[in-house]
């Protein structure tokens, strides 16, 4: 008798736990919070001012606005802490209408005036910049260059004006660039090693643009053209 005591109870512990252990996974699931729906942005994720639709960033084939120029700074300083805040509140991003096509406009011409002071240009002043080579009208004009180029870039674009390019090198393989597979994008021709890395490149090329970001300092003379990268190895 002493053992079917012993028994029954502790079955009835067992069950207890058991309950117990379901009680509490039960708990968690209520806590779990609903996913957060989705909104257009209306406040800067830097400094949560209200967002002035002349004032943006464009990262990461996003256009995120600011409040002001200086949050445009800090938002490229550390754009995974502002991404994460922003998934963390449910704010979506606007994405950039990207396009980038195969051939240069007929129109275009090559670069003559400084895009930033709109001078006669310097061949000795440059910025090395996305593959680019930019030419300036005095060395004050590249740190401008360098701090927003996306803005200087799209202006050349609306001016028709084409920068030479100094590639050696494809952006995405690392291999030899083929002159004959290039792509344009908002001021920038892009020469690769093959068509299926142009393809890629079309897909994301802000994404793609921001790697390959290597400008070098301007002096009073010339500087040698942007380095290769190391070769990765790349089916064609």
């Amino acid at each position: 008798m002493k053992k079917s005591h012993t028994i029954v109870a502790a079955l009835v512990a067992s069950l207890l736990l058991a309950l117990s252990a379901f009680a509490e996974d039960a708990k968690k699931e209520t806590k779990k919070e609903p996913p957060k729906e989705l909104k257009a942005q209306t406040l800067c994720p830097v400094m949560g001012g209200k967002i002035d639709s002349t004032v943006y960033t464009d990262i990461r084939g996003k256009r995120v606005y600011h409040c002001c120029p200086m949050c445009s700074k800090k938002m490229k300083a550390d754009p995974d802490k502002y991404f994460k805040k922003a998934a963390e509140e449910g704010i979506l991003f606007e994405t950039i209408p990207t396009v980038v096509t195969e051939e240069i406009p007929k129109e275009f011409k090559q670069q003559t005036l400084c895009p930033v002071m709109g001078g006669k240009i310097d061949s000795t002043v440059y910025t090395d910049i996305q593959g680019q080579r930019v030419y300036h009208c005095c060395p004050m004009c590249s740190k401008k260059m360098k701090a927003d180029s996306d803005k200087y870039f799209k202006k050349a674009a609306e001016e028709g004006i084409l920068f030479e390019n100094i590639q050696t090198v494809c952006p995405m393989s690392g291999e030899a660039i083929d002159q004959s597979v290039s792509s344009y994008y908002e001021g920038r021709q892009i020469f690769f090693c093959c068509k299926n890395c142009r393809g890629t490149f079309a897909q994301d090329p802000v994404s793609y643009l921001s790697k390959m970001d290597q400008p070098t300092d301007t002096t009073a003379t010339a500087e040698e053209p942007m380095s290769g990268h190391e070769h990765q190895g790349h089916d064609h």
